[in-house]
């Protein structure tokens, strides 16, 4: 934020406010303004500015306005945090003020929302404990969200939520109910895949939206064509790039802002100045204008900034050193402790000290007590004053004095958010972490990221531990409660390859072969898996790992074998949820009626456990059964309503496993000849099905474009090019099923023949109708479509 007032200035020369104006009164429902420019060109401001134009206009007056800057977001960011810190912002009634600009009344509230919408009491629960395990350990939020939320962790089940669709469904509210302004700061902090899914967020909403993006460019080549197209929500978007101000420009600021005497001192020397101000950076006029007021012109010498920075007493350079050390917010207790030990200075020198920060715009103080800095500016002068050899003894005896500070902390009672940000303070700042001195901090901080699903920080944790120290038995020296949890982290992260590796250090001391058979499978080493589970087939947790790899081998008789085996020997070991996994992943085997007993036992093994979820994939199940029964009317219904409840239940918790249902869905009006509602189910199944499930992928693909054959929406060539490629994909995967479904289709669509002879069907090595579903459609063609069962492991 601007320390001196230049808001009539900015409308005389800012004309990408009136850019904006002007598109804003065009474009009554939904608009994008995507602004580029460096750091320092003024993005925030003119951004700021239009906001408060835009609210005089009647269509957005009383609307919702959510601000959120993504300089702060660490480089772990995904998607479920993103949106949770959304959510977050307009979490509760919130006024806007000169930092922040988000608006949200009462009513209007997520909180709000959340009660008076028709959601079950689960979905409410769920969505907090999703906003808790996601957000409770930021520095800047910490217990906060517990307080809120008016709960703990003691009712945070170890399961995972996310609040990706209920947050959509939120912003779709508040569209038709207030309309929404939305400013994403710094978007270029934002991972483009998070970016790209946001946009397409944006663009399903029906009422009144309005975005703002600020993009920082680093320099001024930086912006490109792609970028550009990357940053825009659609063709209509309106783009536009601040430059930093001329020196015409930056003459007429002095002008305003300085007294007579002043401005002509620097009018004499305008262009050495304007050199100062880096050629028009409006956060160094800013800062120009700042120390001129302050201290006079004689004292200008150097880069405004930098000159500000170089001129506080030591204290102050602790401070903002720390508060540029750690962007993302740090505590102001930990900062007053670390100046404390560092300069033994009283309270009052020290809270001194942050009242003149605050008011120099150096700091600002944020939620829960957590101090940063103005402005990316302010960092890089508090690193250009570091390389001063002057300064270098000071900031040693400040890192020392922050590691002293951070291990203490550690074995005192703090939040949670506190132990984290100080583990991770230290593995920042100790470039030879001592491993073994925090062997048992490092322990509880393995649990706590665990018991808030942070997988990727274990395994970050766990590559930069043994990269530093260069020995991959470092596992070793773990407990085992930590060794499961970091294999754990390694499966859910899908690093398969690290996971392995860690598993080799261990099984000479340690029994985990069940992991890596999980990482083996998961790696698609289907027969390594089968050769490792084979002697250790000892809990329904390795029988399941083992007849899914045999199911993907397409070792239909056997598995079948090996589940009749344990049915008859039924609570032969006692994890006996495993026992109805494998029962429900492996009902298309079966002959119909026993098919269905094992998928009904199932289904009331996890109603009793109140397992609404898994409840789910066996509903879909049974669905499926019915349509390998037959594709009569009666059939078709039943199963389709089995279907339904599937999707309804879902829905209802907000997974994306929706897709499944709605993929089976999509079939049951294909067996119908409802050839375009059928399309529909498809392609809507493909907005939401997780981009990592190549596999499903390849599949829903096939499925479209059988659809779009029968209704001539491409024509055979470009039907032909594309199943060749989706076969072509489908020879990266070893399951041979998924190849047969592309070649098989392209069979058809050509009318050639398949005959028992064919070369398909003799290197396929299980039953090509025990999978996929055969539809002969209007009695002239037999497609074979993808329906989606449950039963990965």
């Amino acid at each position: 934020m601007s320390k001196i007032y230049i808001d009539s200035l900015k409308h005389l020369y800012r004309n990408e406010e009136k850019d904006i104006l002007n598109y804003v009164n065009g474009n009554n429902m939904k608009g994008h303004i995507s602004i580029f420019g460096l750091s320092g060109s003024g993005k925030t401001e003119t951004v700021f500015i239009s906001l408060n134009n835009i609210k005089q206009n009647n269509l957005y007056s009383a609307c919702t306005v959510l601000h959120y800057d993504c300089s702060s977001l660490t480089e772990d960011c995904s998607k479920d945090l993103f949106y949770n810190l959304l959510i977050y912002k307009l979490l509760q009634k919130s006024n806007s003020n000169q930092f922040n600009k988000t608006y949200v009344t009462s009513d209007c509230s997520f909180l709000s929302f959340l009660d008076r919408e028709n959601y079950k009491e689960e979905i409410k629960s769920n969505a907090k404990k999703a906003l808790i395990a996601s957000l409770s350990l930021i520095p800047t939020i910490g217990p906060l969200i517990y307080r809120i939320l008016n709960t703990n962790d003691d009712n945070l089940k170890k399961e995972y939520y996310s609040n990706e669709i209920l947050f959509n469904d939120y912003l779709r509210y508040l569209s038709n109910k207030t309309g929404i302004i939305i400013f994403v700061d710094n978007i270029q902090c934002l991972p483009q895949e998070i970016t790209k899914d946001f946009f397409e967020l944006i663009r399903q909403l029906e009422g009144n939206v309005l975005l703002f993006t600020s993009y920082t460019l680093k320099n001024e080549i930086d912006i490109t064509k792609k970028l550009v197209q990357d940053q825009r929500l659609d063709s209509e978007s309106l783009t536009l790039k601040l430059s930093y101000i001329t020196i015409d420009q930056f003459e007429e600021i002095c002008n305003k802002n300085l007294n007579l005497q002043q401005f002509f001192y620097v009018k004499e020397r305008i262009k050495y100045f304007y050199s100062l101000v880096q050629y028009g950076n409006m956060r160094e006029v800013d800062e120009f204008i700042f120390q001129i007021k302050q201290h006079g012109t004689n004292n200008i010498t150097d880069i405004p900034t930098l000159h500000g920075i170089k001129a506080l007493d030591e204290i102050k350079k602790d401070i903002v050193n720390l508060a540029a050390l750690f962007p993302e917010g740090i505590k102001l207790s930990f900062i007053e402790r670390i100046v404390k030990y560092n300069h033994n200075c009283t309270k009052m020198q020290f809270q001194q000290s942050i009242s003149n920060l605050c008011k120099m715009k150096y700091i600002l103080i944020g939620d829960n007590e957590t101090l940063k800095v103005e402005h990316e500016k302010i960092s890089q002068a508090s690193r250009d004053n570091l390389e001063s050899t002057d300064e270098e003894e000071r900031f040693i005896e400040l890192l020392h004095s922050c590691k002293k500070v951070f291990s203490d902390i550690l074995y005192e009672q703090i939040d949670d958010s506190d132990f984290v940000f100080c583990i991770n303070g230290l593995l920042e700042l100790e470039k030879q972490f001592n491993f073994l001195e925090h062997l048992g901090a490092l322990e509880k901080y393995i649990n706590i990221l665990y018991d808030k699903f942070r997988y990727f920080q274990i395994c970050q944790l766990y590559r930069n531990l043994s990269s530093r120290i260069n020995d991959k038995k470092i596992i070793l020296l773990f407990t085992v409660n930590s060794i499961l949890k970091i294999l754990d982290s390694f499966q859910k992260t899908s690093c398969f390859s690290e996971g392995l590796e860690i598993t080799e250090q261990l099984i000479k001391y340690y029994n985990v072969e069940l992991y890596k058979a999980k990482f083996l499978l998961q790696s698609y080493k289907y027969e390594k898996t089968i050769k490792v589970l084979a002697n250790r087939l000892d809990n329904y947790e390795s029988w399941s790992i083992y007849l899914n790899a045999l199911q993907h081998l397409r070792m239909d008789s056997l598995v079948k074998e090996k589940v009749i085996n344990l049915i008859n020997n039924y609570n032969e070991y006692v994890d006996v949820e495993y026992y109805y996994i494998i029962l429900r992943n492996s009902g298309h085997l079966f002959e119909f009626k026993q098919a269905i007993k094992n998928l009904e036992a199932s289904l009331n093994y996890f109603e009793k456990n109140n397992n609404e979820f898994v409840k789910s994939t066996c509903l879909n199940n049974i669905g499926i059964l019915y349509l390998y029964r037959g594709q009569d009317k009666r059939n078709i219904q039943i199963a389709r309503n089995y279907f339904k409840q599937a999707q309804k239940i879902m829905s209802m918790l907000k997974s994306n496993e929706e897709y499944q249902s709605n993929i089976n869905l999509g079939v049951s009006y294909f067996c119908e000849n409802n050839i375009p509602l059928s399309l529909e189910y498809f392609e809507n199944a493909l907005t939401i099905v997780p981009k990592n499930l190549t596999f499903d992928i390849i599949k829903l693909k096939c499925n479209i474009l059988i659809c779009k054959y029968i209704l001539n929406f491409k024509n055979l060539i470009d039907i032909r090019k594309e199943l060749l490629n989706l076969y072509s994909d489908a020879e990266d995967l070893p399951d041979p099923w998924i190849k047969l479904l592309c070649m098989y289709n392209l069979f058809i669509v050509e009318d050639k023949a398949i005959s028992k002879d064919s070369e398909i069907l003799k290197t396929y090595p299980g039953d090509i109708y025990t999978y996929g579903l055969i539809v002969n459609y209007q009695n002239s063609k037999k497609f074979m479509l993808g329906i989606s069962p449950h039963w990965r492991y």
